[in-house]
């Protein structure tokens, strides 16, 4: 479930499927990390997000995921904001004029709107994880294309 959508009822829990190399990369990760708590750690095996609060009560937050991101954004050439959340719409995006609105909303983990859809209507694993497949494949000739040309 959805970290701001799981205190409510009917709120949808997901399962996305790991694309190969998404996966590949898992299992290389978790084979070198021998954190006892964390999947993932950073260089010196402390977390990835991180909070502290000051002496001074400044509240701080240290996210290796979020300054890595933007270092290798520097290198695209794109006009809107560089975010991981970009990635998140352009998915729903692709997903919607491919395979319908309601394979998009689920792969958003949107709670559902209509009596139907939260009582009697429950959406096909098989078909979401065909749609994630085909968006791993649509991003992979996205992002090859775009490295090629920069």
């Amino acid at each position: 479930q959805r970290g701001k959508t799981k205190r409510f009822d009917g709120a949808p829990t997901i399962s996305y499927p790991l694309w190969p190399e998404t996966l590949k990369l898992l299992r290389e990760e978790l084979a070198y990390n021998d954190h006892p708590e964390l999947a993932f750690t950073n260089e010196r095996g402390n977390p990835l997000v991180s909070y502290a609060t000051s002496a001074a009560g400044k509240y701080t937050r240290c996210d290796a995921l979020k300054n890595l991101f933007a270092r290798l954004a520097k290198g695209v050439d794109v006009s809107q904001p560089k975010s991981p959340k970009r990635f998140r719409k352009t998915g729903a995006t692709l997903l919607a004029a491919e395979f319908g609105d309601g394979v998009a909303d689920w792969y958003l983990a949107h709670a559902p709107r209509t009596v139907s859809q939260r009582h009697y209507i429950r959406p096909a694993q098989d078909k979401l994880d065909a749609a994630v497949m085909w968006l791993g494949e649509q991003i992979g000739v996205v992002l090859l294309t775009s490295s090629a040309a920069g």
